[in-house]
């Protein structure tokens, strides 16, 4: 008899696999409906759809460095810098960003 944690990992496992079928679903229905009309382009099947979607989360990422997640890390290190750190900090970014003026 298969253990609690066994099952869950199957269960898991199983409807991992469904959604991705259906996005990979959508994707290929969403692009025969849209692309060949608007720009002539081809049609795709279920297997290109999949390898479509895998192209674009390896070009575009998984959404570990959102923007939000970049600005919390930089407020976190920003934070525990002493004030003269700080002071350092904010010289090095006039220095760099902002125009003398003249």
């Amino acid at each position: 008899m298969a253990s609690r944690g066994t099952k869950w990992v199957v269960k898991m496992t199983f409807w991992f696999l469904i959604i991705i079928v259906l996005i990979a679903l959508s994707v290929m229905l969403l692009w025969n409906w849209l692309i060949p009309e608007l720009f002539s382009g081809p049609r795709i099947n279920f297997w290109q759809a999949l390898g479509l979607m895998a192209l674009s989360k390896l070009l575009i990422g998984f959404g570990t460095h959102s923007a939000g997640h970049l600005k919390s890390k930089f407020m976190n290190k920003y934070a525990s810098l002493s004030d003269h750190e700080k002071e350092e900090l904010r010289q090095k970014f006039k220095e760099r960003w902002c125009k003398p003026n003249d």
